[in-house]
């Protein structure tokens, strides 16, 4: 039976406008964004360019790990990414040759043709990938092929591959290879570019910008330069002056590793640049020194402040103005695992336990026997209960007052010994785990969806209506309050399958992915039948 879809009255300013005292039209007319689309939407990033070549017209095309960027002889630029039809944001590669322009992908290529993006079944690695060991780089010189590998320059022969070795440049590699007349000019990564002419290498004057150095291709018109970086996007050096082009409208990073709300925007922990904000006014950044690093983990609310985990174990806090950088510097063990947090207290996992804090005083769990030298990966506070999920034994049932342990493993039904999240539903408690999918409590044993067996369950959040979403790395399920399940990807062809963090936030739900972020309006997930 057709279920109807769910419609939900909302303001699409979110908290932030409303704050601030303005209605959407106001918002609106000052150049506001909506904190949560209206509709469905995609985010990603196109700062790490990969490649770059020019058409015969004059036509830039840029290859990114967040989809194409197409810079016509106007001057004006359009980003194209799932929605647009590419297969993948991932573009390792851009092939412009008289036949069109294509886009090389992790698993297949895109043609581009005047109505949208052809898919085509991946291309065979070219000839010189397969006969140079580690190459980072090729191209055509004076008739001649050329690879960069880590260990220097190879021009081919007669009788074989000519080493040349690298420029004496502080540059960790050549990045990128640009034949320019006489010259060969080579980038070397995190220095700058320099030019080779067949016997000596000479450094090219270019007062290239220092954000602009970890340079990864490299292409020209005329006399125009044109460069792209690893993280700062697109740079065009002519007349000697240099200027960026950036894509509007896009977060620092969308390798999404968790979500959060907080006053009314949309947190997003990155793999290795900081946390990416969504705001009323736009996307905002906050990475190290700023923070304690730029490799934030996980994210949690208490007491009207953003408690961010960080890679490496310390805790940053966030007030909505300024960062507060290691903000537990004097727990009992320095690394923490996990964050949680009831509105009560705060929930810190640390090797062998946790710790809790009222916003006043400590209270440490970290001398339970059972739990001594055992990785704590996920914590779930439960009434006088804490959920402890681990890497190798499994879940711990611990009260908080007797400090008795209950093991939940594979004698009641735990189908692994690893527990990624833990959530709660109405009555029900769910476990995602690393191999073994989802399972769910009944009281006496844990049960699972064969569906979801094998799975690498990374992320749950519950849907409002007694129903879970459920993130993998093998794409996006729901649960419904009575067991149903329910692919997402194929109704939503454009959603990435390799989810990574959920947020459900009035109007829809947020999923982080490697390559890109998504929301999906209410209408679109369908979820007001369940239960």
């Amino acid at each position: 039976m057709q279920r109807p879809a769910m419609r939900l009255l909302c303001l699409t300013l979110g908290l932030m406008a409303g704050a601030a005292g303005l209605s959407c039209q106001q918002a609106t007319s000052r150049g506001l964004i909506a904190v949560h689309p209206d509709t469905d939407a995609v985010f990603t990033s196109t700062r790490a360019v990969t490649s770059m070549a020019f058409a015969a017209d004059g036509t830039l095309w840029v290859g990114t790990r967040g989809g194409v960027r197409r810079r016509g002889p106007d001057g004006e630029w359009r980003k194209y990414d799932r929605r647009d039809g590419l297969p993948s944001h991932e573009v390792r590669g851009i092939r412009v040759e008289e036949d069109g322009v294509t886009a090389i992908l992790p698993q297949a290529t895109a043609v581009w043709q005047e109505n949208g993006w052809r898919v085509e079944p991946a291309a065979s690695p070219h000839p010189l990938v397969q006969e140079v060991e580690g190459l980072t780089a090729r191209a055509v010189w004076q008739g001649t092929d050329c690879v960069a590998a880590l260990d220097g320059l190879r021009l081919r022969t007669g009788v074989g591959w000519r080493a040349v070795g690298l420029p004496p440049s502080a540059g960790t590699h050549i990045s990128a290879l640009l034949p320019r007349g006489d010259e060969l000019w080579v980038a070397m990564y995190g220095e700058g570019i320099w030019s080779f002419d067949g016997d000596s290498w000479e450094r090219v004057e270019l007062n290239l910008p220092r954000e602009a150095r970890a340079i990864t291709a490299l292409t020209a018109n005329g006399s125009t330069l044109w460069l792209g970086t690893n993280r700062e996007g697109v740079w065009e050096y002519d007349a000697g002056e240099w200027r960026q082009h950036l894509q509007p409208e896009e977060p620092m990073d969308h390798n999404t590793q968790a979500l959060a709300a907080y006053r009314g925007a949309v947190f997003a922990s990155t793999l290795e640049n900081g946390v990416a904000a969504r705001t009323s006014s736009g996307w905002k950044s906050y990475r190290a020194p700023e923070m304690s690093t730029s490799v934030p983990r996980q994210m949690v609310e208490f007491h009207g402040r953003l408690y961010v985990r960080q890679g490496g174990g310390k805790v940053d806090c966030f007030d909505g103005n300024a960062w507060t950088r290691n903000v537990f510097p004097k727990l009992p063990r320095k690394e923490v695992s996990a964050l949680a947090s009831d509105g009560k207290r705060l929930y810190l996992a640390q090797w062998g336990g946790w710790s809790e804090w009222d916003g006043r005083r400590w209270t440490h769990f970290l001398k339970l026997p059972e739990l001594q030298g055992v990785p704590i990966t996920a914590l779930l506070p439960d009434g006088d209960v804490m959920w402890v999920g681990t890497q190798r034994r499994g879940l711990a049932e611990v009260n908080r007052r007797s400090l008795q342990v209950r093991w939940h493993d594979e004698r009641v039904g735990m189908p692994d010994d690893w527990i990624t999240c833990l959530k709660r539903v109405a009555d029900q408690l769910h476990a995602g785990t690393f191999v073994g999918g989802l399972a769910t409590w009944d009281g006496h044993r844990w049960r699972t969806l064969p569906d979801l067996a094998g799975q690498n369950v990374t992320a749950l959040e519950p849907d409002g209506v007694g129903g879970l979403f459920v993130a993998t790395r093998f794409g996006l399920w729901h649960r419904d309050a009575e067991a149903r399940l329910r692919r997402l990807n194929e109704d939503v062809a454009f959603l990435d399958t390799e989810t990574q963090a959920l947020l459900r936030v009035p109007t829809g739900l947020w999923i982080g992915t490697r390559t890109g972020l998504f929301f999906l309006t209410s209408n679109t997930l369908d979820v007001s039948g369940s239960g």
